[in-house]
């Protein structure tokens, strides 16, 4: 039976000259050819098939939309918290529009244009160590996290969230010690809450835009062209909310079965 623990050897191989390399699996020095020093990476045949397995499994890690915690998720399953703890204060702590990022996006927080090389400036400023336990990023074998000591929802502007005064880099499990207690986002005081959603925003205004468009449409006998170039909204959209495709908690009935347009002619005269 092949001893699936045995190292390789290339001794006898006549394959060139070879060279050290560690094995990405168990990290174990071992020998392999030159010419095949990018293909050869692991140092046995149960290292191997582990690697092929991993390789196989599609699954990521993503970050708690509250506390940032990394989360292994399956393919085709959203996790978006790390507990229910953190599930419950999205739901009950935060109203909508102050946390909609946060709970509709399936990215990390986003946290203003100026955030990456803002973090990058943190990092180099304290020389890629722990503010807390001093560890160095070589050491805790990747980049350390950077923390807002007061909390991005705060402020008005990411430039003054952003300011390196209020960024401290941090390794992850000092970053979980300073989110304990009252530090832990559950426990933000809505009162003191003063980032504004641009998400929001933006779909704020696209309802006032709508509420115009069924007003015309409903009270006036503008065509759609006319409603479209005097809203501002595009003229498939109007098309849309007059068909009652869109927008349909706006009106009980389609605007089109209240007041019908006429349809355009577009220019066409009639040839005699």
């Amino acid at each position: 039976m092949e001893d699936i623990f045995k190292v390789r050897n290339y001794q006898d191989a006549k394959r060139g000259r070879l060279i050290w390399r560690l094995c990405v699996i168990c990290n174990k020095d071992f020998q392999v050819p030159y010419i095949n020093r990018h293909t050869i990476i692991t140092c046995c045949s149960y290292c191997q098939d582990l690697r092929i397995a991993w390789t196989k499994n599609r699954g990521k890690y993503k970050l708690c939309k509250i506390c940032d915690k990394p989360i292994w998720c399956q393919p085709r399953k959203e996790h978006k918290y790390c507990s229910r703890k953190c599930k419950d204060s999205a739901v009950s702590v935060y109203s909508w529009d102050r946390n909609s990022a946060i709970m509709e996006t399936g990215r990390k927080k986003y946290y203003g244009p100026n955030w990456l090389i803002q973090r990058k400036r943190a990092r180099e400023r304290d020389e890629q160590r722990c503010r807390l336990c001093s560890i160095h990023e070589n050491e805790y074998g990747q980049e350390l996290s950077v923390h807002h000591i007061v909390p991005f929802v705060y402020f008005q502007s990411y430039e003054d969230a952003n300011s390196l005064d209020n960024l401290l880099s941090l390794c992850e499990p000092c970053h979980r010690k300073v989110h304990q207690g009252e530090n832990h986002p559950s426990a933000f005081c809505p009162n003191k809450i003063l980032f504004k959603n641009e998400r929001h925003k933006i779909w704020q205004q696209q309802y006032e835009k709508a509420q115009k468009v069924i007003n015309l449409l409903l009270n006036t006998d503008l065509s759609l062209k006319q409603i479209s170039d005097q809203v501002g909204l595009s003229y498939g959209n109007v098309q849309r909310m007059y068909r009652g495709d869109s927008w349909k908690t706006l009106y009980e009935k389609a605007p089109r079965l209240i007041r019908p347009r006429k349809k355009a002619n577009h220019g066409v005269k009639n040839m005699e």
